[in-house]
């Protein structure tokens, strides 16, 4: 009898592992906040096409079988690292805990969001259509400032190897904000979708980066001999943050290092122009 309950504390904890306890992990996360000496920096690559993956530093804890990441972010004006994003994975990948843990968590979310939407594609994080004209593989829940995508699709190495099994990505609303920005961005260049890049990843990276400006003018006729002319436009239609490719480099106070010279943000003008 003692053999039979020692093996069976032995084997709950294997089995112990339910929607509530995963989802505990995100209690007590401080959105936005900075990261901890702990965290891996990293340079992000200014040609990434997405927002969710220029994050600037990573940091990864294991607690109760269940895997935390935090990503963090420059946001906000004037800019700071803050935290947007943070993933839930199970230790366990085997199909039979993916099996068990996958409802449990879609019932839970469901109780507390209502019905999940299967939309947008965010392929970075794993949340995409298995096979071409079928549904996302996935469901994805807002509430509470916060987007919910939870799937079991394979999905990318970097920085913790390939993931398997249950995936809940969770990421703030102003994350989410940003991606739909470079989703506008890449349809407005010509992209027929949002994960198609044509036969050059270089070239179509590029190209995903470029500014989106927006101009438009008409002119009318008043009397004989005078005209009037209205032009309007936009620039930086997405409000992206890059650097002047010829804008040379200034110095930041007393740092050793120097920087970039940003470009300027969306601008929106406008003019009347009188002829006679």
């Amino acid at each position: 009898m003692i053999r039979a309950a020692l093996l069976l504390f032995a084997v709950s904890p294997l089995f112990g592992q339910t929607a509530a306890a995963l989802l505990a992990r995100l209690d007590g996360v401080r959105w936005e906040g900075p990261p901890t000496a702990a965290c891996t920096p990293r340079i992000p690559v200014q040609l990434d096409i997405y927002a969710t993956v220029e994050w600037t530093h990573h940091c990864a804890d294991t607690r109760d079988g269940v895997i935390r990441e935090s990503f963090f972010y420059v946001f906000g004006e004037p800019a700071r690292i803050a935290r947007l994003r943070v993933d839930l994975l199970p230790v366990d990948e085997s199909p039979e805990n993916t099996a068990r843990l996958l409802p449990a968590l879609q019932r839970t979310l469901t109780a507390r969001f209502g019905p999940p939407a299967h939309e947008p594609e965010l392929r970075e994080i794993g949340f995409y259509h298995l096979r071409y004209g079928q549904p996302i593989v996935g469901d994805h829940w807002m509430g509470g400032g916060l987007h919910y995508f939870l799937h079991a699709n394979l999905s990318g190495g970097y920085p913790m190897t390939i993931r398997r099994g249950v995936q809940l990505v969770v990421i703030t609303d102003r994350l989410f904000a940003e991606r739909a920005q470079d989703a506008l961005i890449l349809r407005a260049e010509g992209f027929s979708g949002e994960a198609h890049e044509d036969d050059n990843p270089v070239r179509a990276r590029l190209k995903a980066r470029m500014l989106v400006n927006l101009r438009s003018g008409y002119q009318w006729k008043l009397v004989e001999g005078a005209s009037m002319r209205l032009d309007a436009g936009i620039d930086n239609l997405g409000n992206r943050k890059y650097d002047l490719p010829l804008g040379g480099r200034y110095w930041i106070g007393d740092k050793t290092g120097n920087s970039s010279v940003p470009g300027m943000g969306r601008s929106i003008y406008g003019g009347l122009t009188f002829q006679f």
